[in-house]
């Protein structure tokens, strides 16, 4: 599994748990993510977020843990 489907996976999810009626959030930027090698389909994956803002824009601290690596980036959502 690439790992740019695990940060559209962490992406979707921010962008669902912010969701407000009438108001939708799309990926604007990554930041600082990288993955060394792909994910496996076996590999356990934990993903977890801390969040953030800046006027119209939304920041999340995420993480993405792969058999014991850990991969840390942020990832900004703005309103569509």
């Amino acid at each position: 599994m690439p790992g740019v489907i695990l940060i559209e996976a962490l992406g979707a999810d921010r962008g669902i748990a912010a969701a407000r009626p009438a108001v939708r959030f799309l990926l604007s930027a990554v930041r600082v993510m990288k993955f060394h090698r792909a994910v496996r389909r076996a590999s356990h994956r934990t993903l977890g977020t801390k969040a953030g803002g800046m006027g119209g824009l939304l920041s999340f601290d995420v993480r993405a843990t792969v058999a014991e690596r850990r991969s840390p980036g942020r990832i900004i959502l703005s309103r569509s």
